[in-house]
């Protein structure tokens, strides 16, 4: 029977890793099954200032303490931070009279209603956040028995394992719901945040844009706009994408203004609703779509001389006259004279086979 009963909670720690909310009742079953008072799934990131604590059992007041504050001094998370995955540790593997002595014992962990000789075991560390999966003991019976310590240790290689899946099939839920932000001529980064601003998640532009000089900073794990005025208006509109429907705008989209020969980048923010469940890291609010204009340019310009073999010049005027605005504007905003726009747009006719402007404007936008 208890043969069985091993085996069913394994069967639930994979069934788990596909569907999230069944961790606070399994967790439960585990505890029961195991001999312990409580068990916990705990996830700890301190690059963002986040902590996130699912466990059944525990009062709900001591778990907003400690994901607010008592994080940051719990001895045995600065142990689990540096331990191996899979490696049991307990209150044994620190200095005991420090820890009875600390302010975290004595204002927090003593009134939480459980004991003090419990085990926590790493389940994976990635940079500096880490996960552990946390069984505790009662203040009546504050040890473990062989047997439970034996039970425990049957159930923390599955429990590590569905993490791993967990995380894996959320990264990819990510990026597939990502692929199509990507696309655009003019993408110039992905930023996904929680609803506090802090950034859980960069594609390779984002990282290449936010290493240059720009408008837009990660400041203590925090994206930020360096213009007060358009940050505010990022922090309501990521706030408010609990409430707007998936795939809806959060309001219109932000400009950053940037040097005076570059084009304002334009953020739009959009809520995120994958793996909202997720318990083995921060839930993730909303996605920031950065687009660079001067991006789509180029682009655009490499297509257009790739169809009619353009030079440059002539293919970058040919993209300002779809505009529509006539041959001077768009001989301005390319830095050249009317008589060379002239001498361009004869031989961009001769090369697209048209002879007035709005042939060339129809040929290139059917292009």
């Amino acid at each position: 029977m208890k043969h069985d009963t091993a085996l069913d909670i394994v069967g639930e720690i994979y069934d788990a890793a596909l569907e999230a909310d069944q961790w606070p009742e399994l967790l439960t079953k585990i505890a029961a099954f195991c001999g312990g008072a409580n068990a916990a799934l705990v996830t700890v990131d301190p690059d963002i200032n986040y902590s996130s604590v699912l466990t059944p059992g525990a009062n709900p007041d001591s778990l907003v303490a400690y994901n607010r504050h008592w994080w940051r001094h719990d001895p045995l998370s600065v142990l689990a931070a540096k331990t191996p995955s899979g490696r049991f540790i307990s209150v044994a593997d620190i200095d005991r009279d420090t820890y009875f002595s600390s302010a975290f014992y004595n204002e927090f962990r003593r009134f939480t209603g459980y004991g003090n000789y419990g085990v926590t075991v790493p389940l994976f560390r990635e940079r500096n956040a880490f996960s552990t999966f946390v069984l505790q003991t009662s203040p009546k019976k504050d040890e473990f028995e062989a047997q439970t310590l034996q039970k425990t240790r049957l159930m923390v290689p599955h429990i590590e394992r569905a993490v791993s899946i967990a995380r894996k099939l959320h990264r990819l839920d990510l990026q597939r719901s990502l692929i199509d932000c990507s696309l655009r001529s003019d993408h110039a980064g992905l930023i996904l945040v929680d609803a506090k601003q802090r950034c859980l998640y960069l594609d390779d532009e984002a990282e290449d844009l936010l290493a240059s000089e720009t408008g837009i900073v990660v400041k203590n794990g925090a994206v930020q706009l360096r213009n007060a005025k358009t940050d505010i208006r990022l922090k309501s509109a990521i706030q408010s994408c609990a409430r707007i429907e998936p795939h809806r705008p959060c309001g219109k989209p932000i400009q950053v203004q940037r040097g005076h020969v570059q084009s304002e980048l334009t953020i739009d923010v959009l809520p995120y609703r994958l793996n909202t469940s997720n318990p083995h890291g921060a839930p993730a609010a909303a996605m920031l779509l950065i687009r660079d204009p001067d991006r789509g340019k180029v682009a655009d310009v490499e297509d257009l001389r790739a169809r009619f073999d353009l030079t440059p010049a002539e293919a970058a005027l040919a993209l300002e006259m779809l505009k529509g605005d006539g041959r001077a504007a768009a001989a301005a905003r390319c830095g050249i004279s009317i008589n060379t726009a002239r001498t361009h747009l004869m031989r961009i006719f001769e090369k697209t086979g048209v002879k007035r402007q709005a042939e060339l404007i129809r040929v290139l936008m059917d292009s």
